[in-house]
């Protein structure tokens, strides 16, 4: 008789210790291509995003700044040009010359009589020359304070002016007037108003303008000469922008503080490093562009009907392992990154932007 014979099943078998060796070395050459592939991947992402944010603040900058300079010289019905003797002191107010002395073209900022003379003279002659540029390093004297701790010719400041950088001033009437929806109120400023009335009976012959901060004085009518139906009344505006020594882009705004005028800073754009002008002249009246220029003489200021506009920007954040050794070119001019900056990726910007209200009447 056969006995059944038995059968070994086979043992299961784990992983060695060289295996498992292997295997996590394998796991940790994975890991680490993965970990390196994720950090290049977010190092290329967080660049992207400053060099984007460096972008989307150049084109918010020439955005704004191109919003005021086309609205240079925008005197609501008085249309422009200005001559300030004739078409805004009347006889006995003033002489009717420019008042002996007066610096032409006016200083940055006018109203806050730093001339020696009156608010209203430098608010009106600074109508002449709705726009004007000059160097951070001619700004800095009206901003600094004097040596007693007084203010500065502004009564205002943003900060040290970038010297080679420019700054410029707007000049202009609101878009907005008086008592019109989400225009400000009638306030302590200078307002401008234009009589449309001719009724030589009560005094009124039309194509007049005022100048004034008092209301009670800006009783214009209207073309209907309807005692009840006063003419539009528009707020002066007068502005000023440059860059400073933290590459910010400030704007001052003229304001009254309830004794005097003064320019409040207020910041705008982070990053801008440098903001230069070339002006397109207009030398024979008809308001088109005949040569362009960027050194600018006191009598040019009145013909310039077009610039063009350079923002250098740079990003926010220094770049580890980065020097900046570039020349760049900015309004036919070489432009090298200034001391400290370096180790920051900047971008350049340019546009051409027209003056309508100075070239329009022209043509």
């Amino acid at each position: 008789m056969k006995h059944a014979t038995g059968f070994c099943a086979n043992k299961n078998r784990g992983f060695g210790l060289v295996e498992l060796m292997i295997a996590l070395a394998l796991g940790l050459v994975i890991m680490m291509g993965v970990s390196t592939l994720f950090s290049d991947s977010s190092r290329t992402l967080f660049d992207m995003s400053k060099q984007g944010r460096t972008l989307e603040g150049g084109l918010f900058a020439m955005d704004l700044i191109t919003t005021e300079i086309i609205h240079a010289g925008y005197w609501a019905e008085a249309g422009n040009p200005i001559a300030p003797e004739t078409d805004i002191f009347r006889s006995g107010e003033t002489p009717d010359v420019a008042p002996i002395g007066f610096p032409l073209p006016p200083p940055p900022c006018v109203g806050t009589e730093s001339t020696g003379f009156t608010s209203k003279e430098e608010l009106a002659y600074g109508m002449a020359y709705p726009i004007f540029s000059e160097t951070g390093a001619d700004l800095t004297p009206e901003l600094a304070k004097g040596t007693d701790g007084s203010a500065g010719n502004c009564h205002g400041s943003g900060g040290e002016p970038r010297a080679k950088s420019e700054y410029f001033v707007i000049r202009r009437a609101s878009t907005c007037a008086v008592g019109e929806t989400n225009c400000p109120p009638f306030d302590d400023g200078y307002h401008l108003q234009m009589n449309a009335c001719i009724d030589e009976n009560n005094g009124f012959y039309g194509s007049e303008l005022r100048l004034d901060n008092d209301q009670a004085n800006l009783d214009y009518r209207t073309y209907l000469c309807d005692s009840s139906i006063l003419a539009p009344i528009y707020r002066y505006v007068s502005r000023l922008y440059y860059v400073n020594q933290d590459d910010e882009l400030i704007r001052m705004n003229m304001a009254w503080d309830g004794s005097q005028f003064e320019y409040v800073p207020e910041e705008l754009v982070e990053g801008v490093e440098m903001m230069a002008f070339e002006w397109g002249l207009d030398n024979t009246g008809n308001g088109e562009v005949d040569a362009w220029s960027t050194a600018m003489t006191d009598t040019d200021w009145p013909n310039a009907v077009a610039v063009k506009l350079w923002l250098v920007v740079r990003n926010l954040s220094e770049e580890a392992g980065y020097t900046d050794t570039a020349t760049y070119t900015v309004a036919g001019a070489s432009y090298t990154v200034p001391d400290g900056n370096e180790s920051y990726r900047r971008s350049v910007h340019n546009r051409v932007i027209e003056l309508p209200n100075i070239a329009g009447p022209r043509r």
